[in-house]
């Protein structure tokens, strides 16, 4: 996912929405929070959703909340989520992203978002058109340019420490079990063999005929959404010489495809309209490369939920320790100035003169009061 303001950074600086807390009774801290979009790096997928990202601006590098949400039915998302019911009513009202950090402030900042914004339609109506409007400029951009990153700098482990951790394997995980494994995790595994090319490590060829092996050794029927990655492998690796394998796959009715379909890769199927001109083959396999770029893998494992403390509790600021606020410049959201607008000091509720119940009546009756406006 990519924050909306590293392509638009003017745009998110007007249209980012943000909650002023200017009371301590609460509880959210009094303070300044920011409702940070970011929507999917993949220029040809139709997700039709948001990530929130919940930060303050005392604090911007710490999340407080990570938020998914979506503008169309249900029913849309239970398609796109391949047929999960649950998990297309949760992005339809908003839910709290369980791969995403979050805070002892989330359950609030989630109902706040449910109550308060997706339930504003001129609201709802902008994040689709942010969405649009962000798709449109992945589409647009030169095959060269490198892909915006959604990345914070975390607190570097050494290598004994990163191998230490993965000495506890979670419970309930039955990794020596080829088939219990998720199928997502599967998924980004047949992704693995890819970029292994990329990076130098293995020979295109060897990596070609990994994927013809998948082809006969994944079971059947199986698992379509695993059959529909092996076939986007195919696609984002742009190996039409696996294309008999994958008409074979299609044929017989292994692939999910609404995930993909035999016009996304087969040459020779006419593919159905689309509101968007395709990339061409040699463009999404320079989009893969962009995505699997060679990384610093202690960098990366630092930075895994699995190795924090689960009984540390922080708190919204505790990275800014110190900081005086009042000389932070107004883009404390990392956004460019004129995102934070003036907020001006409250005015205090002055509560009118109390008419007591023998007194004359307001509305110039002449009677008591309590004869009059005060039965």
């Amino acid at each position: 996912m990519i924050a909306l303001h590293s392509c638009f950074p003017e745009l998110a600086a007007r249209e980012t929405r943000c909650l002023h807390v200017l009371t301590p009774d609460g509880p959210l801290p009094p303070g300044e929070y920011g409702f940070l979009e970011h929507y999917c790096e993949q220029p040809d997928c139709d997700c039709r959703r948001v990530l929130l990202r919940v930060t303050s601006a005392k604090s911007p590098h710490t999340v407080l909340a990570t938020i998914n949400c979506g503008w169309e039915s249900a029913g849309f998302y239970t398609r796109w989520m391949h047929g999960d019911e649950q998990a297309g009513r949760e992005i339809t009202a908003a839910s709290l992203d369980p791969l995403h950090p979050q805070s002892k402030y989330a359950d609030y900042l989630l109902d706040f978002v449910q109550k308060e914004l997706i339930t504003d339609p001129a609201y709802v109506a902008r994040l689709a058109r942010h969405y649009d409007l962000f798709k449109q400029a992945l589409r647009n951009r030169p095959p060269t340019e490198p892909p915006a990153t959604l990345s914070t700098p975390a607190p570097q482990m050494t290598i004994p420490e990163i191998l230490q951790q993965l000495q506890h394997v979670p419970d309930r995980c039955e990794f020596a079990a080829y088939e219990t494994v998720n199928e997502f995790v599967r998924g980004q595994v047949i992704d693995g063999l890819l970029v292994q090319c990329i990076w130098g490590e293995r020979p295109r060829e060897a990596v070609i005929a990994d994927l013809r092996g998948l082809f006969s050794t994944l079971a059947k029927p199986g698992d379509c959404y695993l059959w529909a990655q092996l076939v986007s492998a195919v696609n984002d690796f742009n190996a039409l010489e696996l294309l008999p394998e994958v008409r074979r796959a299609f044929a017989e009715n292994l692939v999910d495809d609404t995930i993909i379909g035999l016009d996304d890769i087969d040459p020779d199927v006419k593919r159905e309209p689309r509101g968007y001109k395709p990339p061409t083959r040699e463009v999404r396999y320079d989009w893969f490369c962009e995505r699997n770029a060679p990384i610093d893998a202690v960098n990366e494992c630092s930075g895994w939920l699995c190795f924090r403390d689960e009984n540390e509790d922080t708190g919204p600021w505790d990275d800014d320790e110190g900081i005086d606020q009042e000389a932070r410049p107004d883009d404390a959201f990392g956004l460019p100035p004129g995102e934070l607008p003036h907020i001006p000091a409250p005015t205090p509720y002055l509560a009118p003169p109390k008419i007591g119940r023998n007194d004359p009546c307001p509305c110039g009756s002449g009677k008591k009061y309590k004869k009059c406006c005060g039965k």
